[in-house]
């Protein structure tokens, strides 16, 4: 039914022609046909739900799919936005071949343009201000000011945590048990509200994209910041009271039986009575068996519009004195006649526990010659309430497969769907799930394409997370000119010979881009490794684990 849902809400003026009989007949006899399993009373159900999104749709410019709070929009960025963005990143794609920042491990297809990852805050190496923040215009201001970050608690202090005969340290502990690092953490930007409009502005340095630089691109982002903060709203709101904003389609309490000619004599007359093991798989086969009678769908009623309006997420109201903290990401993916096809990104969640990562927005601003990027949800599937009330430890839940389409022996993951992040389009979701950006490929395998793509991280904004407000820039080249310490070992009033001294003292700093190309390393290693241990587990995760 949600995919059915995805699937018209994507379809050119859905939210005009729902309303139109004959169009509305058109969907329902195509969908019952494709979808197996798909009843009639179900499509009743789609299509008077798709007009309730309608009607959202036409007041918010919004609508939410996938069952999963995920919000797609195509009219939340206007036109005028999206070619402001296009021009304005300009500067950054036209550099010389060896100046192009590749992906690791994208085999030349990912072309970064600004990368979190890249100068990222690295404990023990980065240094941050201690009693000052820095703001868009004084980025340059603060070097020498600044000390270096150390971590928080030593890496060999013994923790109690006993594997093997040996004691882990805390820094081992929290390696193996969660997916926060001790190392690196992205660094976001800082966002204000205007007071006099309902736009925000980008309050401190984007990391890897100088402000004096590019004025513009920073004008732009700021637009479309303002514009996915009501879709994050959206997005966000179901998981403040998820009783509030959810309501089962099909109502499941109770197993009923279709007659079914395998009585449970016959099943026990099949053999042997003395074989208490021979008698078991007789009656589990019999359970098996015996067809299950679909829950039946109800109908919809007015207590989605009722319910939808209580309580929203405000991120404006709420913070509008204390603010939003944003992680910023612009790449292309490139793809030429050589090397046509893309092979996506595995399976993971956004950022790492120490980032706070909330939701995400992903805006693809110009997709040419390649096929529409489609982005993948899948969650576990929790089915303790199933254990509390229906599981039989004599014999299980043998209907399980006819009525949620799993085996209690098969990994409990269930794929919520894929939604098109199609050219114009704005996508928000929460960190609730693991994500995978589906294969892309070249239409005209002849011609070469491309997709281009910004994404913005919100950070839980009752959170507050190092950003680039304490950091000084990292990047070498952005001090060009600019010589930060001698500057305020001068101001001090020290002689030449002794500022030397100081500075043939001190760690290099900022750094060079080779530096931090090898820190980046570094830190997409760590999290590759969390992210495999990460699938991992909720691959391996049965109904039956404990």
């Amino acid at each position: 039914m949600v995919h059915v849902m995805n699937n018209i809400t994507d379809e050119p003026d859905w939210e005009k022609r729902i309303f139109d009989e004959n169009c509305a007949r058109e969907w329902r006899q195509k969908f019952l046909e494709v979808y197996n399993g798909l009843s009639p009373e179900m499509m009743d159900w789609v299509i008077e739900e798709v007009k309730f999104k309608a009607e959202i749709f036409l007041e918010k410019g919004m609508v939410t799919v996938l069952d999963g709070d995920v919000v797609k929009s195509d009219v939340a960025i206007t036109e005028d936005i999206k070619l402001a963005l296009q021009e304005d990143v300009e500067p950054l794609e036209n550099i010389t071949e060896q100046d192009k920042d590749y992906e690791p491990g994208s085999g030349g297809q990912v072309v970064n343009l600004v990368d979190p990852s890249l100068f990222a805050l690295a404990y023990s190496r980065s240094q941050i201000l201690p009693d000052r923040t820095i703001g868009l215009d004084d980025y340059l201001s603060h070097s020498g000011r600044a000390k270096v970050l150390k971590v928080k608690w030593e890496e060999h202090d013994p923790f109690s945590v006993i594997n093997k005969g040996r004691t882990r340290t805390k820094r081992e502990f929290l390696d193996l048990f969660t997916a926060y690092s001790l190392d690196y953490q992205w660094l976001p930007c800082e966002i204000k509200f205007k007071d006099t409009t309902k736009s925000c502005r980008i309050a401190s340095y984007i990391n890897n994209l100088r402000p004096d630089h590019h004025r513009p691109l920073y004008d732009a982002l700021e637009r479309i910041i303002t514009r996915a903060i009501p879709l994050w709203n959206s997005s966000l709101t179901p998981l403040r009271s998820e009783q509030l904003h959810r309501r089962n389609r099909i109502r499941f309490e109770r197993i009923e039986y279709l007659p079914n000619s395998n009585s449970l004599r016959e099943a026990l007359e099949l053999g042997s009575l003395s074989d208490l093991e021979d008698i078991y798989d007789r009656l589990w086969e019999r359970e098996k068996s015996r067809p299950v009678k679909p829950p039946e769908t109800g109908s919809l009623r007015l207590w989605l519009d009722r319910l939808r309006s209580e309580n929203p997420i405000d991120l404006r109201t709420t913070f509008r004195h204390r603010g939003l903290q944003v992680i910023v990401k612009l790449a292309n993916i490139e793809l030429t006649p050589e090397t046509p096809g893309y092979t996506g990104t595995p399976w993971h969640f956004q950022g790492l526990l120490n980032e706070h990562v909330c939701a995400t927005a992903i805006y693809n601003y110009s997709c040419e010659n390649v096929t529409p990027p489609m982005i993948s949800f899948r969650q576990r599937l929790s089915l303790d309430w199933l254990n509390e009330n229906y599981f039989d430890k004599g014999f299980g839940l043998p209907w399980l497969p006819q009525v949620f389409g799993c085996n209690e022996e098969e990994k409990q993951i269930v794929d919520l769907g894929q939604v098109s992040c199609r050219e114009g389009r704005l996508v928000t979701f929460p960190n609730i799930f693991q994500t995978s950006l589906a294969p892309v490929h070249l239409v005209d395998p002849s011609k070469p394409g491309h997709c281009k793509s910004l994404v913005l991280h919100l950070v839980d904004p009752y959170v507050r997370i190092i950003s680039t407000a304490n950091v000084p820039p990292q990047q070498a080249d952005w001090w060009d000119g600019f010589n930060i310490r001698r500057d305020v070992l001068a101001q001090k009033g020290l002689p030449v010979e002794l500022q030397d001294m100081v500075l043939d003292y001190l760690e290099p700093y900022p750094l060079t881009i080779e530096e931090a190309r090898e820190l980046r390393l570094n830190l997409m290693r760590e999290r590759d490794r969390i992210r495999r241990e990460q699938t991992e587990k909720l691959e391996t995760w049965t109904f039956d684990s404990p």
